[in-house]
């Protein structure tokens, strides 16, 4: 199963089970409490751990009608930031070894990939959204101004000062806007990276 670490209503921290296959799929979507789990022991240590039993230790997992022997867990971080983990159990009375550790930690790092590109992905998605609206405002704002200086010059009238001028200060926003995105893009590539 996958555990994320998440933030409950009264801002308490708890795990979700957001993915658990086998005998246990039943408690996908369920949580344990952040500090009376074995994940959350896994995190503290920041390093992988071994059970065995873990509903002797923690009650809750009686609830789930399924017997352990034993529970690997795998802590996974995104860059600084612990996330969550990976855990593996057995219900039969044959011990993990050095390769389920092996495998553990490789469908962890998997994981860790494959959400790095998901998030990598979004943020280049909507990069390229915003840069699509501000070349359209852009030409928006050309036409406006076009218009503007043909209707100066037939009408004789008097320009505005930018800052009164309503499509300037319009333009000077998406431009700001641009930057921040590009400035985000930038900085979430490389930390992706």
């Amino acid at each position: 199963g996958i555990s994320l670490l998440e933030t409950d209503a009264e801002g308490g921290s708890l795990f979700r089970w957001r993915a658990v296959s086998g005998v246990l799929g039943h408690v996908a979507g369920g949580s344990t409490p952040r500090n009376n789990s074995a994940c959350g022991l896994c995190l503290d240590a920041r390093a992988h751990i071994l059970v065995s039993h873990p509903e002797r230790c923690f009650t809750y997992m009686q609830d789930t009608g399924v017997p352990f022997n034993e529970a690997l867990v795998v802590p996974f971080a995104s860059g600084t930031t612990w996330e969550g983990t990976l855990w593996i159990v057995t219900h039969e009375e044959q011990p993990f070894d050095r390769e389920h550790l092996r495998i553990a930690n490789a469908l962890a790092q998997a994981y860790i990939d494959q959400s790095l590109e998901f998030r990598f992905t979004a943020s280049k998605a909507a990069a390229e959204w915003l840069e699509e609206q501000l070349a359209e405002q852009r030409k928006k704002v050309e036409a406006s101004e076009m218009a503007l200086q043909k209707y100066r010059e037939q009408g004789d009238a008097v320009a505005l000062e930018d800052r009164q001028n309503v499509v300037v200060q319009r333009f000077a926003e998406l431009n700001a806007a641009q930057t921040r995105a590009r400035t985000e893009r930038i900085e979430k590539e490389a930390q992706y990276k």
